[in-house]
């Protein structure tokens, strides 16, 4: 008896292995496809998920207890890796969808090559009253630029580069998230808005370091840099920056803008302070964008500041 449930026991795990090898062999065949250097292709890792239906919604996709293509697995996770054309080995990961027959119908990103983008764009900086209709405009030229990579795999990897005749221009990215900021420290926020408003200048500028945290908590609080100090981030961002601009003249003194912009950078990340240079940028025009550098192609993103008053 014992003998015959080791053997049962020998052909559950080859079948096991073998139903993984198979899975290996599918996601190989695809990626390979997909690749200009198919040779170089590796599976690093993978997993598998299945639909389950839940007492709080119609179904759940959760992680397969079996990793491995079964008749109800719906999509895979995979880490992979390939070589481009400047013989650099890029990792990427790929969430797969399958159809009825267990081959891949789809994935995100759709485009998983491995060769480099290139990332174009027009700058414009606006400053304008929306009561006087007065303001003026001009290219953001010299301003800095700073691309860095939201995929944890690659760590702190980073473009930089700055604003030359109103265009950011960037080639041979590597494919991947990115999120880019353009921020332009010759130009003094206060100084230029009061041109166009003589009060309330500091609900402006709240306003700016709101725009930094909600750009932050979406992009950034998951992910690849997280919290520092999750509770002093909500209270800064939903209690003191729960604006009212009629009060603003009397409680938004420089004092009060400085100490929540301190609270920021205290409840934010340490390497996200460090790897996008984060100083005073409150003073100054600044703007963060979630750019998607595709393999192969050209991304367009224009960047446009605006300040408005009233």
């Amino acid at each position: 008896m014992k003998n015959l449930l080791f053997i049962l026991f020998l052909v559950f795990i080859f079948s096991c292995k073998n139903d993984e090898l198979q899975t290996k062999k599918t996601l190989l065949e695809y990626t390979k496809k997909q690749v200009r250097n198919s040779n170089s292709v590796v599976i690093h890792d993978y997993t598998t998920y299945v639909k389950k239906k839940n007492a709080e919604y119609d179904f759940q996709v959760t992680k397969s207890i079996y990793n491995y293509i079964t008749d109800s697995t719906i999509n895979i996770d995979y880490l992979y890796s390939s070589v481009n054309k400047d013989g650099v080995e890029v990792f990427r990961k790929v969430w797969a969808d399958l159809d009825d027959n267990d081959n891949i119908s789809r994935t995100f990103p759709e485009n998983i090559d491995v060769e480099n983008g290139h990332l174009t764009g027009m700058t414009k900086l606006h400053f304008g009253n929306l009561i006087t209709n007065k303001g003026f405009q001009n290219n953001l030229n010299g301003s800095e630029i700073l691309l860095v990579s939201l995929d944890t795999l690659r760590g702190s990897m980073f473009y930089k580069t700055k604003v030359n005749n109103g265009s950011l221009d960037i080639n041979n990215i590597l494919p991947g998230n990115y999120a880019l900021k353009i921020i332009n420290r010759r130009i003094d926020l206060k100084d230029n808005l009061n041109k166009y408003r003589s009060n309330n200048l500091n609900y402006f500028i709240l306003l700016n370091i709101k725009g930094i945290m909600d750009f932050y908590e979406i992009y950034f609080g998951i992910g690849s840099y997280g919290f520092r100090n999750k509770k002093l981030f909500d209270e800064t961002l939903n209690e003191n920056l729960n604006l009212d601009y009629l009060d603003s003249d009397i409680y938004y003194t420089d004092q009060y803008v400085e100490s929540i912009w301190n609270d920021f950078t205290e409840s934010a990340n340490y390497d996200f302070i460090k790897d996008f240079k984060i100083s005073f940028d409150y003073k100054f025009p600044v703007e963060f964008k979630k750019i998607d550098i595709i393999p192969n192609e050209i991304t367009r993103e224009d960047v446009k500041i605006s300040y408005y008053c009233y």
